[in-house]
């Protein structure tokens, strides 16, 4: 295996290993928190098994595997919005946060997919994915999420643990959206996309 396939291969295993040992430590954590544990799990699972066949399509193909990434972000990207309520729900979150969390996620993910296929209107989308992204991680950092995460006062030691952790989390998508895609450009410009 050569730099990127190492890098990737790398990864799937971490992600692997991390969801065992959520999988595994997951009746050890209270139960408020239990189900929040095995989205975690899931979470990381799915993207070890996406990133896996990531890995193989770069490296049959030489271009960025989009598709799969973006399969795979529109079923983590809103589990992790899942994740957050889950977390925020002993502060007293409710369902219309998450519904606004998933809904911001899928506009992300969407009109982002829509930038990368379509090249023609690549700045329009990227841009109403870009405010899509913006908007959750003003939610997260300093809007509702974060009012809830103050309020609880068993949330209070993680609240910065949680606020870098969730702006992290969403921020890999936006970055390995520009790696994947530089990779591939940088290999075969004419077939690469640099959105």
């Amino acid at each position: 295996l050569v730099g990127s396939e190492m890098c990737i291969r790398d990864m799937c295993m971490a992600m692997m290993a991390a969801s065992a040992f959520f999988f595994l430590s997951m009746n050890s954590f209270d139960k408020k928190w239990r189900t929040s544990i095995l989205v975690s799990g899931l979470i990381t699972f799915i993207a070890a098994v996406h990133y896996y066949y990531m890995r193989d399509y770069w490296a049959a193909h030489g271009e960025s595997p989009t598709f799969f990434r973006y399969v795979d972000w529109i079923l983590t990207v809103p589990l992790m919005c899942v994740e957050f309520y889950l977390i925020l729900k002993v502060a007293g979150a409710s369902k219309k946060l998450l519904s606004t969390l998933i809904f911001a996620s899928v506009v992300m993910l969407v009109t982002g997919y829509l930038g990368e296929a379509t090249p023609l209107d690549a700045a329009l989308w990227g841009g109403i994915s870009g405010a899509a992204y913006f908007y959750i991680v003003y939610l997260i950092m300093f809007g509702k999420a974060k009012d809830l995460a103050i309020s609880a006062v068993i949330l209070r030691p993680f609240i910065p643990t949680f606020i870098v952790t969730s702006s992290r989390k969403l921020s890999i998508f936006k970055i390995c959206t520009r790696i994947l895609g530089f990779v591939s450009f940088a290999q075969n410009p004419l077939r690469g996309s640099l959105h």
